[in-house]
């Protein structure tokens, strides 16, 4: 078989499985991350503008390519007749931008398929065609980047241009062409402008740029000169994906600031040989399973054994810092570990590939025979856990969401004109049908009269568990109480929220309790959610 059609399919693949429960929530927006940037770009388009006020990621690579999308989006519906003008379109993306949503969850995705494909480049100028194909499909199989591939983040196009400055640095390698030095700056430009640690991706242009220096090949010296372009194109192209990193410097600094948190719920690390061990373990192995990662271990060895060091350096000249980093940080997050992904998948089909010629070498044709079969069986049964996993979290998401459940059970039970308090992470009722209170300060207030969103759909703020007290619930006049997932992540974290807990343990004795909606592995994602009626 022709190694395009391999390549075609295995990308159909992991097309299929990213695009299966794309639309999840939608017209919904239950994601809190997806808003930041779609709402950045709907401001320039609004503005005329290429400031985004945001530099939190600082994602501004994101945000542009979403306002471009955007924009090509909106002409082309116009000229077809999809919107009546661009009047039209302003109106939707401020109401129900749902559809937009979508197009840039599509975008995305195609970020996701070319870290595919560039998975694959790597590994067979690594090792050979045959460990491609098998990291490309551990990437496409990989649970965690097909997850963040059906969101706009910026996890999935931060680790593409990371594999653009690897795959540019193992061309300096082989040939040392200035053009490759200059491809690697501007790929490291672009992949800080999505997201600041991707810095670290300054390591392997340095590492590809020492060469040997003598027959022996012992000793080395630094190739400066191309050294200096690339560092010169990283800052060009810093500057072409995100200008305003060097012009609004306040701005800059104060997200940094907010992005700089010691602590998060439910995302507080405990250290760092903690969050290191469970990046590498626990993340990984989700991933990859136990099999994987012992196959990744094989492979970076057997490499560093064999003749072809230089592209297992340039790897963990990457990786292993990069673990480090993460590591070492106050909040851990498993999406932080996306980058990572296709370099394990390198090593672990690597692995594969050295493993089956060790195999290969067996004195007796029986035993050979029979180690083959067990290892072929052990790498399947490895697969088909990684499949399983992926199609149940699709499944969940196709078949709709705990929020959606218990927004038709309101709609269906709750009189309009009702008074409903509620919290983030709650079902988004129609604008108008319900009277919305939330937290706001430690006081309970008028969702309505905050100005927040004039969307269809209403996106409350706020924890109700965070209330000064008690009694902010009992003078308000709710007749209904809608919570999330918050009290359940507070009790996890034990006596540090103990005063948030008060407050639900007040509701939970004063209120009764008529719906429940539960999430339920490969048939209903989201959070939980509880609804209360006031006695």
């Amino acid at each position: 078989m022709k190694t395009g059609l391999v390549v075609f399919l295995i990308l159909t693949a992991g097309a299929a499985i990213r695009l299966y429960g794309i639309d999840f929530g939608l017209p919904f927006l239950y994601d809190v991350d997806e808003p930041v940037f779609v709402n950045r770009a709907f401001h320039l388009l609004a503005h005329k503008t290429l400031d985004p006020g945001w530099f939190g990621h600082p994602g501004s690579v994101t945000i542009y390519c979403l306002a471009l999308l955007f924009a090509i989006y909106s002409a082309v519906g116009v000229a077809v007749g999809h919107f009546a003008d661009f009047a039209a379109v302003e109106t939707i993306a401020r109401l129900d931008p749902a559809e937009f949503y979508l197009a840039g969850r599509l975008m995305i995705a195609a970020f996701g398929l070319g870290v595919i494909y560039l998975t694959f480049e790597l590994t067979q100028k690594i090792l050979h065609r045959g460990a491609g194909y098998i990291a490309s499909l551990l990437v496409a199989m990989a649970p965690l980047a097909i997850e963040l591939s059906r969101l706009i983040r910026t996890d999935i196009q931060v680790t593409f241009f990371l594999l653009l400055i690897l795959f540019f640095c193992l061309r300096i390698v082989e040939r040392g062409l200035l053009r490759d030095y200059i491809g690697a700056g501007l790929a490291l430009g672009f992949a800080v402008a999505t997201k600041y640690p991707a810095v670290i991706g300054c390591l392997p242009i340095v590492v590809a740029s020492i060469r040997p220096n003598g027959n022996d090949g012992r000793f080395r010296d630094i190739a400066i000169r191309p050294l200096l372009i690339a560092g010169a194109a990283a800052v060009v192209g810093t500057f072409i994906a995100s200008p305003f990193l060097f012009i609004d410097i306040d701005t800059v600094l104060r997200d940094l600031g907010k992005e700089a948190r010691t602590e998060h719920l439910s995302a507080t690390s405990e250290g760092f040989w903690s969050s290191l061990f469970w990046y590498v373990t626990d993340v990984s192995r989700r991933n990859f399973t136990i099999i994987g990662l012992l196959l990744a271990i094989v492979g970076v060895i057997g490499l560093l054994r064999s003749g072809r060091k230089s592209g297992v350096l340039l790897l963990l000249s990457f990786v292993v810092p990069f673990l480090l980093f993460i590591s070492s940080l106050n909040l851990r997050w498993e999406r932080w570990l996306m980058p990572a992904i296709p370099v394990i998948a390198m090593f672990c089909a690597i692995g594969v590939a050295l493993t089956w010629y060790a195999i290969q070498r067996l004195p007796l044709l029986m035993v050979r025979r029979a180690v083959q079969v067990l290892f072929a069986v052990v790498l399947l049964a490895s697969g088909s856990t990684l499949i399983h996993a992926d199609y149940l979290r699709a499944s969940e998401l196709s078949r709709g969401d705990t929020r959606t459940q218990a927004g038709n059970w309101i709609l269906a039970n709750i009189p309009d004109g009702s008074v409903l308090m509620m919290e983030r992470g709650t079902p988004q009722l129609p604008r108008g049908k319900y009277v919305l209170l939330c937290e706001q300060d430690r006081h309970v207030e008028d969702f309505g009269s905050l100005g927040v969103s004039n969307a269809k759909y209403q996106r409350v703020n706020g924890v109700i568990g965070q209330l000064g007290s008690v009694e902010e619930m009992l003078n308000s006049a709710a007749q209904y109480v809608v919570i999330s997932n918050e009290y359940d992540r507070r009790l996890a974290e034990g006596e540090k929220f103990s005063a948030d807990l008060l407050i639900y343990d007040y509701l939970f004795k004063q209120a009764s309790l008529v719906h429940v909606s539960v999430p339920v592995q490969g048939r209903l994602a989201g959070p939980p959610i509880r609804v209360f009626k006031i006695k």
